[in-house]
């Protein structure tokens, strides 16, 4: 709607580029709900990370026709844009076909049938796991000087919680998996007044800590339990309900620039939040130019790379850290290229095809296995919303093995809880 008015008011002067631009991305969203009309599935939460970091800042600088001077290495020019949309032709098709592709494989495996379980041991477990979340962030908060300093610091916790104590590491575990006890609740309740109360202790937190990726853990089990079970909606509609999530957090992010040194910047010109197609602008005009392709060694993990002495993450934590040393040496921090991007730092828009094509299998079967256990609503409320955050996660980040080993310490504690509810009796079924 903000982009209709605004074409509206700019009638008089018609932005060509600006308008192919927008039908590009509307051909994209047509052809996605003809492959999948689930919102709620794998292949619609990579179409809103295409969305968010490749349509937002390359349409904002098509529609105001200014030059985006990338990384502060690369001058723009129109070859930008051509080389984007070559990307996410090379990526996005070759993702939904492998996506239409995996109907033909097909698994057998045992589906098991929804058990009773305890409902006081499930409500009790939410309780004590909503207990250890709030323990968690208080420990949090006095390990690092208060609420005051955590909130100045908010952005820098992600580097600080590594270095500290395994006590503050498990902590922050807690934190990161504070979506369980509101899963559980909706396993129980549904939509109740108790359900809303965990939901919003949990999303205080994460506010309090400025974690984005924690507050929409905490809302999926809420967007999943409403579309599979209440009432799904449209694919129309899921984009409104992005869109108004996109503001949300964006708006955390304004808010987190305005008590930084970095007060006053224009969020998707000049702050790192949209600086992924930076990223890719500078990967595609680097590598097979003047870099050599990493020919498949940033999916080794780090102890291959070290054993046989394999340059895979350039001596760094993150591969977004390793590539912001060398295009913007001056920026503290990393910029994840994505999933899509690593596979094109392996070998160029031909192999950028033919993996986006096995990453397409891979998350509609990961949706396939799902939906075949919906009726098992403990196991699909716990697990699922977990494993479309870690899709996105996994997409947005492309650092393969660091975020696999991330996402495991927390799906462990997922399944243990799972485990736990779904195997001990006390009292009264519920089924």
């Amino acid at each position: 709607m903000f982009i209709t008015i605004i074409f509206l008011i700019n009638l008089t002067s018609i932005n060509y580029q600006f308008l192919l631009w927008i039908f590009f991305w509307l051909f994209l969203f047509l052809f996605t709900s003809r492959i999948e009309k689930k919102f709620m599935s794998p292949l619609w939460i990579v179409f809103l990370y295409f969305l968010t970091y490749y349509f937002i800042r390359p349409g904002y600088f098509l529609l105001f026709k200014t030059d985006p001077f990338l990384f502060n290495t690369y001058p723009a020019d129109n070859s930008i844009f051509l080389s984007t949309f070559l990307f996410i032709i090379f990526s996005y098709i070759p993702l939904c076909l492998g996506y239409l592709f995996s109907n033909y494989i097909k698994f057998q495996s045992p589906i098991q049938k929804s058990n009773s379980i305890s409902e006081g041991f499930l409500v009790l477990s939410a309780i004590f796991f909503q207990a250890f979340v709030v323990i968690s962030a208080f420990i949090i908060i006095i390990n690092f000087g208060g609420l005051n300093r955590i909130i100045s610091i908010q952005s820098s916790l992600v580097q600080f919680i590594p270095e500290s104590s395994i006590i503050i590491r498990l902590a922050w575990i807690f934190i990161l998996t504070s979506f369980i006890p509101t899963s559980l609740m909706l396993v129980r309740y549904g939509y109740d007044i108790r359900v809303f109360a965990f939901l919003s202790l949990n999303i205080l937190l994460s506010l309090i800590f400025g974690r984005r990726l924690a507050i929409i853990s905490i809302l999926m089990p809420i967007a999943v339990y409403h579309y599979f079970y209440i009432k799904s909606f449209s694919v129309f509609r899921g984009m409104f309900y992005y869109s108004i999530a996109l503001a949300f957090l964006v708006s955390i992010v304004a808010i987190r620039i305005a008590n930084s040194s970095l007060a006053g910047i224009s969020i998707i010109e000049e702050s790192a939040e949209f600086f992924t197609w930076d990223m890719i602008i500078s990967i595609i005009y680097s590598y097979g130019v003047d870099t050599d392709f990493r020919m498949g060694a940033d999916f080794l993990p780090k102890w291959i790379q070290l054993y046989f002495n394999i340059d895979g993450g350039f001596g760094y934590e993150s591969i977004g850290q390793s590539l912001v040393s060398i295009y913007y040496p001056f920026f503290a921090g990393g910029v994840p290229p994505g999933i899509f991007g690593i596979f094109f730092m392996q070998g160029g828009y031909f192999i950028l095809a033919i993996l986006s094509f096995f990453y397409g299998i891979l998350i509609k079967i990961i949706h396939n296995h799902f939906q075949e256990r919906i009726f098992n609503k403990l196991y699909f409320l716990i697990l699922y919303p977990f494993i479309l955050i870690s899709i996105f996660h996994l997409t947005r980040l492309g650092d393969i093995w660091p975020t696999i080993i991330a996402q495991s310490r927390i799906f462990i504690t997922v399944f243990l809880i799972f485990t736990l509810v779904n195997n001990v009796r006390i009292e009264k079924k519920y089924s």
